[in-house]
């Protein structure tokens, strides 16, 4: 049987609800093994505070997010949905920009960029096509709130590493407000979201600001 045709690759959770486990698992044990200097640093410019946030928002949530929503489309305009070779190259850019967070102070600076945006791109394009071209057979026609917060997160991406600080923070809580918002949602009418927004937006000046 060919690697691509393993029951892992069928359906876009079971990667990446994989991967969240895993991160979800090890990622607060190496934060404790850092601060308590027991592991090496990594490679990076960035805090430790920032660094960690970065790898739960965009690792740990994104690995959650994406394989509910690779999943979900899928089913909401019933398709056969992304598998195969397309969701291990996915799997290859997520662990990709894991290395480029670690090792970003010794890699170029274009190889970085490219592996903190190739999987965050590349997945909101296969959500976005999913959506846009199947948008007659959606069975949840609400669901035109994803066309509108999903090319957000690409303006959370490209904005959160800068050498400005007010570009920094401001992506910061971009990024904070986006997924909250994405969350939201689910339980809560749109105009809801905001309210409760605000009470995240000083911790994620405060991120920004580190």
């Amino acid at each position: 049987m060919k690697l691509s045709a393993h029951p892992l690759w069928l359906v876009g959770f079971r990667p990446f609800f994989a991967l969240a486990f895993l991160s979800g698992l090890s990622l607060p044990v190496l934060w404790v093994l850092l601060f308590a200097g027991v592991a090496p640093a990594p490679s990076t410019s960035f805090s430790m505070v920032q660094w960690h946030a970065h790898e739960m928002f965009f690792g740990f949530a994104w690995a959650v997010l994406g394989g509910f929503l690779l999943t979900s489309t899928k089913n909401w305009v019933h398709v056969r949905g992304y598998h195969g070779g397309t969701l291990m190259l996915l799997v290859a850019a997520w662990l990709f920009e894991r290395a480029g967070m670690w090792y970003e102070g010794v890699w170029p600076p274009a190889l970085f960029r490219l592996s903190n945006n190739l999987f965050l791109a590349s997945i909101v394009i296969l959500l976005l096509w999913t959506l846009v071209r199947h948008r007659k057979e959606d069975t949840f026609h609400d669901n035109y709130f994803f066309l509108l917060v999903l090319p957000l997160f690409l303006g959370a991406s490209l904005t959160r590493f800068t050498d400005n600080r007010v570009n920094r923070l401001r992506g910061t809580v971009y990024a904070a407000i986006v997924v909250q918002c994405a969350g939201l949602s689910f339980f809560l009418p749109y105009a809801e979201c905001l309210p409760v927004l605000m009470m995240y937006i000083p911790f994620a000046a405060a991120l920004g600001a580190s």
